[in-house]
C-alpha cells in the first residue's frame, strides 16, 4: 500500500491536498498550527502555545493546544504516520509532507513555483506572534526570489537575450515596484526592441508610484536612461 502524501502550497494562496484532494480545516488556529509545522517540521508545545495563544494564561493555552492537536489528528484521519507527538515536542513527518517552499529553497534556480508572496491574503485573529512569524517568512522568501530574478536579469542582459531580460525585469517590478534598476533595464530592453509605447507607459507608472507612495521623482540615473530612450524613439520616428 502506497503512503499518502500531503501537498502544501504556501507561495501564493494557501491550500493543502491529500493525495490530490483538498483538505479543509474547520478551525483557523488548527490550520495555522499545521501551517507552522509544515514549514518548521517540529515545534515544542510551549512554542506553539505562545505562537497561537499568547494572550491566554499558561493552563488555558496548553489546553487549547491539546484540543488543536486532537482536531488536527481528526482532520487528517487515517494518517497515523503524519504526527509524532511527545510530552514536549510535536513533529511532522517530512516524508509525508511536500511543500512548495521546501522545493523553492532547495533549488537555487527555481522561480516558477513562487506564484505569490508567502501566504498572501492569509490572516488569523488573536495570534499576533503567528502574524509576525508569517511576515518574517514572507520578507525572507521575497528577498530570495528577487535575488534570483536579478541574477537571471543580469545574465540575460549580458547575453543580449531581450525576451528573457524583459520577462525577469517585469517580474522584479511586479514584486518590488520601487526597484529603479529594474525599470532602467526594462527601458533599455524596450528601446532595443522598439517597444516605445511600453517604455512610455513604464516610465509614467514609475513616476506615478514614486510620487504617490514616496513623494519623490525618479533617480537621476533613471532620468538619463529615459532621456536616451526618448532620443532613440525620436530618431527612429524620423526614419
Amino acid at each position: 500500500m502506497m503512503m499518502s502524501v500531503l501537498t502544501v502550497t504556501t507561495l501564493g494562496d494557501f491550500h493543502v491536498l491529500l493525495d490530490g484532494k483538498p483538505i479543509i480545516f474547520q478551525y483557523k488556529k488548527v490550520e495555522a498550527m499545521f501551517l507552522y509545522l509544515s514549514v518548521k517540521k517540529h515545534a515544542t508545545r510551549d512554542e506553539l502555545s505562545n505562537l497561537l495563544w499568547m494572550e491566554k494564561d499558561e493552563v488555558t493555552a496548553r489546553k487549547n493546544l491539546r484540543n488543536a492537536i486532537y482536531k488536527l489528528k481528526e482532520c487528517l484521519d487515517g494518517m497515523d504516520d503524519l504526527l509524532h507527538i511527545s510530552k514536549t515536542v510535536i513533529e511532522l513527518n517530512p516524508g509525508v509532507v511536500v511543500t512548495d517552499m521546501d522545493h523553492f529553497l532547495k533549488d537555487e534556480s527555481e522561480i516558477d513555483c513562487y506564484r505569490g508572496s508567502f501566504l498572501q491574503n492569509y490572516s488569523i485573529k488573536d495570534a499576533d506572534n503567528f502574524e509576525s512569524w508569517m511576515l518574517e517568512q514572507r520578507d525572507s522568501l521575497r528577498t530570495v526570489y528577487l535575488k534570483r530574478l536579478n541574477r537571471l536579469a543580469e545574465t540575460s542582459k549580458r547575453e543580449s537575450n531581450l525576451d528573457a531580460m524583459e520577462k525577469y525585469c517585469k517580474l522584479i517590478v511586479k514584486n518590488d515596484e520601487f526597484d529603479e534598476n529594474a525599470y532602467r533595464n526594462l527601458l533599455d530592453c524596450y528601446k532595443l526592441q522598439g517597444k516605445y509605447n511600453n517604455g512610455l507607459e513604464l516610465y509614467d507608472r514609475l513616476s506615478e508610484v514614486l510620487e504617490k507612495e514616496l513623494s519623490i521623482t525618479p533617480e537621476l540615473e533613471t532620468e538619463k536612461v529615459f532621456s536616451e530612450f526618448l532620443k532613440d524613439m525620436h530618431l527612429r520616428h524620423k526614419d
